[in-house]
């Protein structure tokens, strides 16, 4: 049977090795691909792929779209997202979720099954990742009435409307309550399936009136990183280092059928090699609607990541970060 697949977020520096099968997929790519690195966004962690031929030779493969609506894309400016778009329309990959509002930010993807069944992809981030932007193109932002139109319009001309969003706290297991109502609301629109990338670690996943909503799928691929940072307009100011733990290593692939039918497996990335992960579950679908008990959840979960990094990199131990930790920051 016909399926499409959609995986996390990636990020390809260099070229790693997959042993999972895929035929029709798309995904969040989370940087620009380009050597023009002369337009830096000011204030971010500043992220970029020198060699397509990384994503390619990853997945064996190109995939049939990407998911530019995420808060590293204008990473490197104008001209690195021009130039990412230049290299994608080359190879014939799609994208969308990012672009000029006149075009809407190249929203829709659609995709036609062999059975003429047809599926719109849509993409939107939220302002609270601080997304970067160009001049004129930007990424689109996750407003309601936005999204909802698209939903409408776009319902009278495909089958079956999956939305990707970019939103949540990086590290938290859990949506926040905020994004909980913003989804449910967005099946009453139409959606027929939620995709929520941004997290870098796996979230909740609940059906709600029958709909799938995946809170965050967690990073496909996604390795430790070393890059020059926080540009103030002259130059980079510091450079930015992560190991990445067990569970920024893990990730859904969801899979929507030619029948609408939707299925899940979990992977795995270590040691540069992409696998399935058949031990992993999705055991934890803890919700909740109460920011007292989100902000709870948030304070220990980002103390236990901060805990977890300082271990896994002592060079990130300081008086100033030691400080931080201790305030709560």
């Amino acid at each position: 049977m016909d399926k499409l697949s959609f995986l996390g977020d990636v990020y390809v520096p260099e070229f790693f090795e997959s042993e999972v099968s895929l035929e029709h997929f798309i995904f969040n790519l989370e940087a620009p691909v380009t050597t023009d690195l002369t337009n830096p966004a000011i204030h971010k962690i500043n992220l970029h792929i020198e060699r397509f031929e990384n994503i390619h030779d990853t997945f064996k493969r190109n995939p049939l779209a990407v998911c530019l609506s995420n808060n590293h894309i204008f990473d490197y400016g104008d001209s690195g997202f021009n130039r990412t778009t230049d290299i994608l329309d080359k190879a014939q990959i799609e994208y969308f979720g990012a672009g000029l509002n006149g075009s809407h930010f190249n929203n829709p993807f659609v995709f036609t099954f062999s059975n003429s069944k047809k599926i719109g992809v849509l993409g939107f981030c939220c302002k609270s990742t601080h997304p970067s932007k160009g001049k004129n193109a930007t990424v689109a932002t996750i407003e309601f009435e936005r999204i909802a139109n698209a939903i409408e319009e776009l319902k009278s001309s495909v089958d079956f409307v999956v939305l990707n969003l970019h939103w949540g706290d990086e590290e938290i297991a859990i949506p926040k309550p905020l994004d909980v109502i913003m989804a449910r609301k967005l099946v009453d629109c139409g959606a027929n399936l939620i995709l929520g990338h941004h997290a870098h670690v796996i979230q909740s996943y609940e059906k709600y009136k029958g709909v799938r909503i995946y809170y965050g799928i967690g990073n496909c691929i996604f390795p430790d990183f070393d890059v020059q940072s926080k540009f103030d307009g002259d130059r980079f100011t510091t450079r930015s280092r992560k190991v990445q733990a067990r569970r920024n290593k893990r990730s859904i692939m969801v899979h929507l059928y030619e029948d609408f039918s939707v299925h899940h497996e979990f992977l795995k990335f270590e040691s540069g090699v992409l696998a399935y992960d058949k031990s992993l579950k999705l055991r934890f679908q803890f919700l909740t609607m109460s920011t007292r008990v989100y902000n709870t959840f948030k304070f220990f979960e980002s103390r236990k990541a901060k805990i977890i990094g300082v271990l896994q990199n002592p060079r990130k131990l300081s008086f100033g970060s030691m400080l931080n930790f201790l305030k709560g920051k």
